[in-house]
């Protein structure tokens, strides 16, 4: 019996069944992936897929050692790789390791979380699995020993609890005793491996297992932790699917027990303000009461659900509910109430956005609004729902049922037999099967068969006899079940009361404090009136105080204004007074320029006429002279020339920019102007001895500037600090001997400063600091104010014009 009782025990663990002969054709597939394994040695996301199809395969064949080493192996390399698909893929991979289907569905709604969150679809990996007998049962026995020592030697504190979880199910039919202590193990190693969730799941097997020893005290001593860790750690995700285990434990112990703890636990979810799972609370009452056949309390505790879920906006099983509500309003006869929950229930599965639990709304509504249909004599209409909804023993009966209306007794038989069979499978629905019994008893009577007609109408009899004594058992057990709900109502309202009277008390209290109060109250008023009155008049003199720094900050800032604006005019009339002067002299420049170098050119052929016609002897004294008279001409031409440079200069600096600011690349700008002015002075001067570094940010965002107008003072500022760092004359900065000269150009971005103008009330801009420095002497403190002064420089004569 105990064997027996094994194999059925692993029959319900397991959702494929298949022959025996499938072992072979996992072996193969084995072989196969094993090969693939072998021959593509690399560490990549195919060979954890690869080792978690092998794991599957071994599980599925009860061979769990090799199974979860191929499980670790993939755990480790998907860690490796940062590979978060391979965890869903050993959720998934443990979700085919585990017997129990509780446990089952927990790993595979990890592993479709964790899917979901990458938004990636899952390798479909289809894993057959061979009907249990004798001889895998006591494979999967010694594998689980195995296994359990590889792993435990190894030290392995993830796999190991795993097995023992596992391990706990196959000793439950014959040793119990050891099952227990698998699981105490398993709990032990979760809790130290931080594993609250798989612990909590350990403490409801062990539950349980409690239960079916008869050890009762004990069970409901863990189903008290559990209930308080779920009401403690409400907000977690898993503690909704523990609160599911948790009602398994309350119904195996019997409708009232379930009702009774139902009840307890939902008044502390409510307590502590826990709605998601006040409503799960709910609606397993709900779906208690109405399998009890008490649809009044059923709707009751749904809508109290249902008002939940729309206060907090928590719509999670809502289409459940609002489907289950209006399926009980429709056993009320309450048709148009129920129409308003079915139409909802549409309306969030075609909202959704997932495929299935669309279509499978539209079909439960269909199902619905056929039997609000039927209700109201509508027969044809309501066959055309049921046609359109899943096809079940109650929507078969509904259509025998319709058929019969309309007459049609061949079809109407042909739905009642497969509503009639369905019914009697499924063994606990009474009241279909009473409903198809007496329906087909009618319709063989009317067909004229009416030894078929009395063998359903014996069934009906035989059924009612039945229902009788349920009936008998519903009545008293719905007695106590309401003498529960008024205990429970009796409680809430006592409580109620207390917390009305300590209200009062602590009101009366209020009050004496109030007149105590009142006293000291009407003291400080006084007192607060005279120190608002204090401060009041504090805030004026800081008030005028700050007005007056405003009014002196506003009169130095038009100071500072009017003073630029007197500058700006200055400068523009001599701009202007420069442009005048610089043309008029440009002309007579240019003769003299133009003159001195045809002169120079004519001593020059004078002299060589002379020495080729001339006595030499005489020629000498005539030569001095004529070469007098052309040195005499080139400093003329280099005066001139370096008067058209001032002139030149002149016209430059009072020239006004017409140029548009583009975008520009600042750290370009100012390495093409750097090398410009080294270039430049190498080529007039040979002797020139220098050297340049740059440093420029590479993040610059480019500027809005006239580039030429830029440059030209790039260049300038370059061309002098080049200038004074390899000046000879290096007075005074003794501490500069032997320093090799260099000029530095750097940019910088000022981020902050940009933030802060545009804090201020200003657009914020982009702002570049570009910093030009050289190691000669420096600038000396006295004329640092006239840098800026036109004509003004500290260059010898004929070297600088100061513009």
């Amino acid at each position: 019996m105990k064997k027996l009782a094994a194999i059925l025990f692993l029959i319900f663990c397991f959702q494929r069944v298949y022959s025996q002969e499938n072992i072979l054709y996992n072996k193969e597939k084995i072989d196969s992936i094993q090969q693939l394994l072998n021959s593509n040695k690399t560490d990549d996301t195919t060979a954890v897929k690869r080792l978690n199809y092998l794991a599957r395969i071994y599980f599925s064949n009860f061979e769990y050692e090799p199974g979860l080493k191929a499980t670790k192996q993939a755990r480790l390399l998907a860690k490796q790789l940062k590979y978060k698909k391979g965890e869903g893929l050993y959720y998934r991979t443990l979700a085919v390791f585990y017997l129990d289907p509780i446990l089952k569905y927990s790993y595979n709604r990890k592993a479709s979380e964790i899917f979901t969150e990458l938004k990636q679809k899952e390798d479909n990996f289809e894993i057959e699995i061979p009907e249990p007998n004798d001889k895998l049962i006591k494979k999967g026995n010694s594998q689980i020993s195995a296994s359990l020592y590889f792993f435990e030697n190894e030290g392995d504190k993830e796999i190991t609890p795993l097995i023992l979880l596992n391990g706990s199910f196959f000793l439950l039919p014959d040793n119990q005793t050891e099952a227990l202590d698998y699981l105490d193990r398993s709990f032990i190693l979760f809790n130290e491996e931080n594993e609250i969730g798989s612990a909590t799941l350990v403490r409801i097997f062990k539950m349980f297992t409690l239960q079916s020893l008869g050890k009762i005290t004990e069970a409901d001593k863990i189903e008290e932790e559990v209930s308080k860790f779920i009401v403690e750690n409400a907000d977690d995700k898993e503690s909704i699917f523990f609160l599911e285990g948790l009602f398994s434990y309350y119904n195996r112990n019997g409708d009232n027990y379930a009702i009774k703890r139902g009840l307890e636990i939902e008044a502390e979810f409510e307590k502590n303000h826990l709605g998601s799972m006040q409503i799960r609370t709910l609606t397993n009452l709900a779906v208690r009461f109405a399998f009890l056949d008490m649809p009044e309390k059923a709707v009751e505790y749904y809508k109290k659900a249902i008002a939940i879920s729309e206060e907090i906006n928590y719509y999670d099983n809502a289409i459940n509910i609002y489907f289950n509500c209006a399926f009980e309003l429709v056993a009320l006869k309450q048709l148009d109430e129920a129409k308003i929950y079915f139409s909802k229930a549409k309306e969030l599965a075609e909202n959704s956005g997932v495929e299935s639990v669309r279509l499978a709304g539209i079909r439960r509504y269909k199902d619905g609004m056929g039997q609000i249909l039927m209700e109201q004599e509508k027969y044809l209409e309501a066959l055309d729902m049921f046609t359109q909804s899943d096809e079940n023993f109650w929507v078969n009966f509904y259509k025998a049922y319709c058929y019969h209306k309309l007459g049609n007794l061949h079809e109407s038989l042909n739905y009642g037999i497969r509503s009639y069979n369905g019914a009697t499978a499924y063994g606990r629905d009474l009241k279909t099967l009473l409903k198809n019994c007496l329906l087909l008893s009618e319709v063989y009577e009317q067909l004229g068969q009416t030894d078929l007609s009395f063998e359903y109408l014996k069934k009906y009899r035989n059924i009612i006899e039945k229902q009788k004594e349920e009936d008998i058992a519903n009545s008293t057990s719905n007695f106590e079940i309401q003498k529960i709900i008024n205990e429970k109502k009796e409680e809430t309202q006592q409580f109620e009361k207390e917390k009305l009277l300590k209200e009062k008390q602590n009101q009366n209290q209020r009050w004496w404090l109030f007149s105590i109060a009142a006293g000291l109250i009407s003291a400080l008023v006084v007192v607060y009136l005279l120190m608002q009155n204090n401060k009041s008049k504090q805030k004026a003199n800081a008030l005028l105080k700050e007005q007056k720094e405003e009014v002196q900050s506003t009169l130095e800032q038009l100071k500072s204004t009017q003073a630029q604006l007197i500058q700006s005019e200055k400068m523009a009339s001599l701009g202007e007074l420069t442009a005048g002067i610089a043309h008029e002299i440009q002309n007579p420049l240019n003769f003299v320029n133009n003159f001195s170098e045809v002169s120079a050119e004519l001593v020059d052929e004078i002299q060589d006429i002379r020495r080729k016609t001339q006595d030499p002897s005489k020629a000498s004294e005539e030569d001095e002279i004529l070469e007098d008279i052309k040195q005499n001409l080139e400093k003329i031409n280099h005066h001139g020339k370096r008067a058209d440079a001032i002139v030149k200069g002149m016209l430059a600096h009072s020239r006004t920019s017409k140029g548009e600011k583009v975008p520009t690349d600042i750290n370009a700008l100012a390495d093409e102007y750097l090398r410009l002015s080294y270039h430049g002075l190498r080529a007039k001067d040979k002797s020139f001895n220098a050297d340049f570094v740059t440093d420029f940010d590479p993040n610059l965002p480019k500027i809005n500037v006239i580039p030429q107008d830029i440059g030209r003072v790039l260049l300038n500022i370059i061309n002098n600090g080049f200038q004074a760092c390899s000046s000879t004359d290096q007075s005074g900065f003794e501490n500069l001997t032997g320093l090799k000269r260099l000029v530095s150009v750097s940019t910088t971005p000022l981020e902050s400063l940009s933030r802060d103008l545009g804090r201020a009330g200003g657009s914020e801009r982009k702002l570049v600091q570009i910093s030009i420095s050289d190691n000669g002497p420096g600038i000396p403190s006295s004329i640092k104010d006239k840098i800026f002064q036109p004509f003004f420089t500290t260059k010898p004569t004929g070297q600088g014009t100061g513009l």
